[in-house]
């Protein structure tokens, strides 16, 4: 069970995501173990998502609005500087949570631990068509230059203490995605912790940000010249 006076923060970014977000935020507001506070930072949605999210009667949530399209990786940030939680959570905006992934993860979280990953169902648009999970077709390592030539860690399966914030962020400029840094960075500063349950649905559609089971579209010289970005500035941490 929680700890008591611990406090749970969960930061998820959104963008143009209506078609999946109700269920999403809906298996966050009924976890077995309750969130303190919901950071949703939107970076430019123009399909209704704000609305929606401003429209939630929960006073958990607090929202984040961006002038100018961010990306990814700038729009995460700013939730994980907005976030007062002791533990961290990530969250994309796409996928469905199991209503004990909260009372799980903490659960396995101590003193030692940078980051814990968990397993997931890999499902289509249909959570109901699973796939299959994602420790069995990725194989999730925290082995420092594995992750480094090909990320196994997974931002929407991450969980952190609060202590890790500041070895992680801000972000450099110029690497592949954030959760290939968080996962380098705890690989060298100590201890990731793996739970081979699954916790949640994890959808692949061709929305996604992140493909993770899709051939790049990026460059074979844009991802050489992140993997650079990145290496050097692990090397400078």
């Amino acid at each position: 069970m929680k700890e008591e006076n611990k406090k749970i923060s969960i930061c998820m970014t959104t963008y143009n995501g209506m078609r999946f977000l109700k269920e999403q935020i809906d298996s966050i507001l009924n976890q077995s173990v309750p969130a303190d506070e919901i950071i949703i930072a939107d970076d430019c949605s123009n399909d209704g998502t704000l609305e929606y999210i401003k429209s939630i009667n929960d006073q958990r949530i607090i929202i984040i609005e961006s002038k100018n399209n961010l990306g990814v990786i700038k729009t995460i940030e700013r939730a994980i500087y907005k976030a007062t939680g002791d533990y961290i959570f990530l969250c994309d905006q796409d996928d469905v949570w199991l209503q004990n992934k909260i009372e799980t993860v903490i659960s396995e979280i101590d003193n030692e631990t940078n980051l814990i990953v968990h397993n997931a169902y890999i499902t289509s648009e249909d959570t109901n068509d699973i796939i299959g999970e994602y420790f069995v077709s990725k194989k999730p390592t925290d082995k420092l230059l594995c992750n480094l030539y090909r990320n196994t860690l997974i931002g929407a399966m991450m969980a952190f203490p609060r202590s890790l914030v500041s070895h992680i962020l801000p972000f450099p400029d110029g690497i592949g995605m954030h959760d290939i840094w968080i996962g380098l960075i705890s690989a060298k500063k100590g201890k990731i912790k793996f739970i081979e349950k699954s916790l949640m649905y994890y959808r692949r559609h061709n929305m996604n940000a992140s493909p993770t089971f899709k051939k790049s579209n990026r460059s074979i010289i844009k991802r050489i010249k992140e993997r650079l970005i990145t290496a050097y500035n692990l090397l400078k941490y």
